[in-house]
């Protein structure tokens, strides 16, 4: 059975520091040894050079400025997928041009791509779509038609949401639904989605009732100014975004650790009083429509980094 890894990778390639660059080796390796037939990477780091005030005073200097950098990042998002793939032994790209690459061209410094072994399944050219801010999504978003395989088909995807505004990431899962909802094909979208899920699953602590599959981390902690953007109107944790993307009547998508009754892990880099963003949810997996019912098919979410279909 194919196996897919999905990895925010950290600002991966973005600084050429000694320390960083073992740090970028250590993540070659981990995907490496994971052996994945499909990855969905997330933050691939193009440093924005910051521009000199003279370069800036004129409006059409500005102009100017801005297509120069929109260009680096592109051409800086390519060098550095093409790297990656080098590194594990992938394939990114569906044919020699580089509009073929599976790269999603984010609205800052961040991007995300798909990888894949190319001797167990094989990318189709003309199955690729790609959302960046040209479709409205804050960072961006990849998808693309994959053969696993004696004639089975799936949508793959790598996506990464705002860590910064949860309105704008309920505007990013509209891009979301477009993409997996296309046609009637199972799929998977890995990506870090700086957000909650809002599944709830049996409470351990009390039975008959239920809670959050992801526990709230900012519940009795003191106030905090970098916590205020993750949090809604009542001061708890904003799950609108992932409540758009997993209620059954609306995207249908449900978080694939507890399909396969895997126990909460936390994927977070440091605790939230360190750190601006919550957890990041895991990516999805879609599945196609169940005999006997209509509408639109199931959706389903593995976890992060190192997830695995048994």
């Amino acid at each position: 059975m194919p196996t897919l890894v999905t990895i925010n990778a950290l600002d991966l390639y973005g600084d050429d520091t000694d320390e960083q660059q073992r740090r970028y080796e250590g993540v070659e390796a981990l995907l490496r040894e994971l052996d994945a037939d499909i990855i969905a990477v997330q933050e691939l780091r193009v440093p924005r050079p910051a521009p000199t005030p003279r370069r800036v005073q004129r409006a059409a200097a500005a102009a100017r400025l801005l297509r120069h950098a929109e260009a680096a990042q592109q051409v800086g998002a390519q060098v550095r997928l093409r790297r990656l793939a080098e590194a594990v032994g992938r394939r990114c790209d569906t044919g020699d041009r580089t509009d073929n690459l599976l790269l999603g061209v984010g609205g800052g410094v961040h991007h995300v791509g798909l990888l894949w072994n190319d001797d167990t399944v094989a990318a189709l050219p003309g199955r690729v779509q790609r959302f960046g801010r040209d479709a409205g999504m804050w960072h961006s978003m990849v998808t693309a038609v994959f053969d696993l395989g004696n004639g089975v088909l799936a949508r793959v995807g790598s996506v990464h949401l705002p860590p910064f505004d949860q309105t704008w990431a309920i505007r990013d899962t509209s891009q979301i639904l477009r993409a997996i909802h296309a046609d009637t094909l199972p799929g998977f979208l890995g990506g870090d989605f700086n957000n909650l899920s809002a599944v709830k699953v049996a409470d351990p602590a009390a039975p008959g009732a239920e809670a959050y599959f992801d526990p709230d981390p900012y519940a009795g902690l003191a106030w905090h100014p970098q916590h205020v953007y993750q949090l809604d109107a009542d001061g708890v944790a904003d799950r609108r975004a992932a409540h758009r993307l997993e209620a059954e009547h609306l995207g249908r998508m449900h978080d694939c650790a507890v399909l396969t009754g895997q126990p909460w892990t936390p994927d977070d880099r440091a605790p939230p009083q360190r750190r601006a963003s919550t957890p990041a949810a895991g990516p999805l997996v879609r599945h196609p429509p169940r005999p006997g019912r209509g509408g639109p098919p199931a959706l389903g979410r593995p976890r992060r980094a190192g997830w695995r279909p048994d």
